[in-house]
């Protein structure tokens, strides 16, 4: 596989490895020669990040060929259908030919939020939520009290959703993942580690568009 470097102003090496290449974050004082070590040190811990890629492109290369749609942690089958409406019968969804998918992922997620947020009015409110299509963040928020969530969460369990919504509230109040946040996040969510382990192993689905074919 191939590597990419950027070197930066930092003191050690970071390894990122990716779909086709693997990236190495260096600090500018060590060669090319030096790196090259340093990832034959971590040859073995690579190899396994690549084959947990290959594992994670076929499971959803599966999603895309087979015409399926994962919608709050469950995988329906797709219906292609005529006009703008998408709406969910049972095992199905059926998607218009002329539909907006993030629409439709938006006003989804909204009703979920709207929901949560008078759940926990009790621990805290956000002043504002907002819902963006973004690639690598699920949630973040705004020392003014402002709310950012991925509309594609709504493809995620509620519980799961429910996770980054009392993620953010709680970085209303302590704008950090010290174990302060971590204490204050399981003193609500006692199971949110299960919810956090569930984005691990599935957020690279989320993060992915359907197809039908």
């Amino acid at each position: 596989m191939d590597f990419k470097i950027i070197r930066s102003q930092r003191k050690s090496i970071g390894i990122i490895v990716g779909a086709n290449e693997v990236v190495v974050r260096a600090p500018h004082y060590l060669s090319d020669e030096e790196i090259k070590l340093e990832l034959k040190d971590h040859q073995l811990w690579i190899s396994e990040k690549v084959s947990e890629q290959e594992k994670k492109n076929r499971i959803v290369d599966k999603y895309l060929e087979n015409g399926i749609f994962l919608f709050r942690g469950i995988d329906l089958k797709v219906v292609k259908t005529e006009g703008k409406k998408i709406f969910v019968d049972g095992e199905y969804i059926y998607i218009g030919i002329d539909s907006k998918i993030d629409i439709f992922l938006k006003k989804e997620l909204d009703n979920i939020i709207e929901e949560l947020i008078i759940k926990w009015s009790h621990i805290n409110k956000p002043t504002s939520i907002t819902y963006r299509k973004q690639k690598t963040i699920w949630g973040s928020c705004t020392i003014k009290g402002k709310i950012n969530l991925n509309i594609k969460l709504a493809k995620a369990p509620i519980e799961v959703i429910e996770y980054i919504y009392i993620h953010e509230l709680v970085h209303l109040e302590i704008r950090n993942h010290s174990r302060t946040f971590w204490d204050r996040l399981e003193a609500i969510l006692p199971n949110y580690r299960k919810s956090k382990r569930w984005l691990k192993d599935n957020g690279h689905l989320i993060g992915r568009d359907f197809m039908v074919k």
